[in-house]
């Protein structure tokens, strides 16, 4: 996929809320249960109960970046920039549910992975978030050291697919 900024936002407290100039700027009300999704101007993955991914597009927004780091201080939130850490990969087709259930343990039957969840997960061995946009249409966000790894695996484990 093209570039994109990732952010991480964790908390030591999870009982606090999310400061309200935070969610006015991503025009998003922030998700609290572990596997859900907002999207506004960004992409919210709540990966855990005190553990958040913020995704956008726009590579290069240093002053949203300063606001929301700013409005995040007076708080328990903190925010990290892991953009040159990670990747997107976005894996569409009709098959992909199977060929995904090859290399993780999570139920991927659509009525249990629906569109609009994300989870953590080792997927062919590495650690990933797995974010369901579409019911045939899976993003992964992969440390960038290992991208290489995962898209070989990904080739060879498709291989069997090809030939049905």
């Amino acid at each position: 996929m093209e570039p994109c900024t990732i952010l991480r936002v964790q908390t030591w407290d999870a009982t606090q809320t999310m400061p309200p100039p935070v969610e006015h700027a991503l025009g998003i009300t922030w998700p609290r249960a572990a596997g859900t999704v907002a999207c506004g101007r960004a992409q919210v993955l709540c990966v855990g109960p005190d553990d958040w991914l913020v995704i956008s597009s726009e590579v290069d927004v240093p002053d949203q970046w300063r606001a929301l780091d700013e409005a995040l201080a007076a708080s328990s939130y903190r925010m990290t920039d892991l953009s040159a850490a990670m990747c997107r990969v976005r894996l569409v087709g009709p098959q992909l549910r199977d060929l995904l259930a090859k290399g993780c343990s999570l139920d991927l039957d659509l009525r249990v992975f629906r569109p609009g969840t994300a989870t953590r997960t080792r997927l062919a061995g590495i650690a990933v978030v797995l974010h369901c946009v579409e019911p045939a249409t899976f993003e992964c966000i992969v440390a960038a050291s290992l991208l290489a790894y995962f898209t070989a695996w990904f080739a060879d484990a498709a291989l069997e697919f090809s030939t049905l």
